[in-house]
């Protein structure tokens, strides 16, 4: 019984390498998807400073101006976290396989442990 539970700790291991290594685009769309988020709300953030009102017309037409830039960039970045949304949720999908066969290793090894 020995024998087969140092192959089935063996195969954990194993499972749990690939399962680090299969992970591993998955905390890069993770970082990305955050970084985007912060990149659209600061967007958000400087577009909604832009709207309040100015006194002079030359300024508020300014405003108005660089407001309507903004809305564009901050268009784009709505577009950037959608697309990163769906790499992560591919990354996740990719990963979960090779996560799932280290999660049923690892209970099988506890069943083992605790049945010996």
């Amino acid at each position: 019984m020995t024998r087969a539970f140092d192959k089935m700790a063996a195969l954990a291991a194993l499972a749990g390498l690939v399962a680090d290594r299969a992970l591993a685009p998955v905390a890069v769309a993770q970082a990305r998807l955050a970084a985007a988020r912060a990149k659209a709300g600061a967007l958000a953030q400087t577009r909604a400073t832009l709207a309040t009102d100015a006194a002079d017309p030359l300024q508020a037409a300014l405003m108005a101006r660089q407001s309507e830039r903004m809305r564009h960039r901050h268009i784009a970045a709505m577009s950037d976290l959608a697309r990163l949304q769906a790499d992560l949720e591919l990354a996740k999908e990719a990963a979960r396989p090779a996560y799932g066969r280290k999660l049923a290793l690892d209970r099988l090894l506890a069943q083992r442990r605790t049945h010996r």
